[in-house]
């Protein structure tokens, strides 16, 4: 649990002071709380949730307090582990073309085929809620492959993501590889 009075500071870069950014922000407050299912019979599954909120001092902007909220569940058994997860972010745009909204999923699943060798993919959809304007979903998928032996390490990901940004223009569908190896000695 977690108390800020005053939400609207600015980061500190390095020798330099923070200040306050100007924005609308009152006080806001986090609570996160995650639970071990084993000790209530269910092996290997993990919950996880949490909520935010900030107030809005400047309610011109904005029809409400800015609210997330977030729940995820992780289910580890034999070499599989499995996750899923919602969020929601409420930035209660007040103004047309604003966004008032963030809509988010996520999962994942992983499987450990031995010692050395993981194969896993997830998947993230977003979608932008936007004040009389249009909605946009933007989608990211990965697949991933990783494989140690000894102090060597190969990894290996083809990742996919449409909507870049939230925009629907041409160009904005990206596809991209990654392949890592590293060496311990």
């Amino acid at each position: 649990l977690t108390w800020a009075p005053h939400a609207s500071g600015m980061n500190a870069g390095d020798k330099a002071g923070s200040g306050d950014s100007g924005d609308s922000f009152g006080s806001g407050w986090d609570i996160v709380t995650n639970i071990d299912m084993g000790g209530f019979g269910v092996d290997g599954l993990t919950l996880h949730a949490g909520m935010s909120q900030i107030d809005y001092t400047n309610i011109v902007a904005n029809t409400g307090d800015r609210t997330e909220y977030s729940f995820a569940a992780v289910y580890a058994f034999n070499n599989f582990t499995i996750g899923y997860q919602e969020t929601d972010e409420n930035l209660n745009a007040a103004a047309g073309g604003g966004t008032s909204n963030y809509d988010n999923s996520m999962y994942g699943i992983s499987f450990n085929v031995n010692d050395d060798l993981t194969i896993s993919y997830g998947k993230t959809e977003s979608e932008k809620d936007v004040m009389g304007g249009t909605n946009i979903t933007m989608e990211a998928t990965s697949l991933q492959l990783a494989y140690t032996v000894g102090g060597a390490s190969i990894r290996l990901a083809e990742a996919s993501v449409d909507n870049v940004a939230y925009n629907t223009a041409a160009g904005e569908d990206n596809d991209g590889t990654t392949l890592s190896v590293s060496l311990a000695f």
